[in-house]
C-alpha cells in the first residue's frame, strides 16, 4: 500500500490542477490511491499476475494484472474515469516523485 505525505499530496494536486484536472481534491485523492493500487505492480515493478501464480492481489494488497494496459483498464472501470484522467493522475504523481 502506497502512502503519500500531506505535503506531497498538495504538490501533486497543484500539478494536477495546473495541467487542467477538474476533480475536487477528495475525488482526485481517492483516484490517486486507486491508481497506485492498480498500477504499482505493472508500472513500477514490472510484476504481472503470471509472476504470482495467477493471483489478483499481492501480499501488500496491491492489484496484479496481466500488464500495464489491463491495469489502467481496471483503474478506469473502478474509478469511472477516462484515459485522459489516468494520464493527469499519473503526471501529477510523477512530477513530484518519479513513478516509473
Amino acid at each position: 500500500m502506497v502512502t503519500v505525505s500531506d505535503e506531497d499530496l498538495q504538490k501533486m494536486y497543484a500539478n494536477y490542477k495546473a495541467e487542467g484536472g477538474a476533480s475536487e481534491f477528495t475525488v482526485w485523492k481517492k483516484n490517486l490511491y486507486l491508481f497506485f493500487h492498480h498500477t504499482l505492480n505493472s508500472h513500477v515493478f514490472g510484476e504481472v499476475r503470471a509472476d504470482h501464480d495467477g493471483k489478483t492481489i499481492d501480499s501488500g494488497g496491491n492489484a496484479l494484472h496481466d500488464g500495464c494496459v489491463a491495469a489502467e483498464a481496471a483503474l478506469m472501470k473502478e474509478a469511472k474515469i477516462d484515459q485522459k484522467e489516468v494520464d493527469l493522475i499519473f503526471y501529477s504523481a510523477d512530477s513530484v516523485h518519479a513513478y516509473t
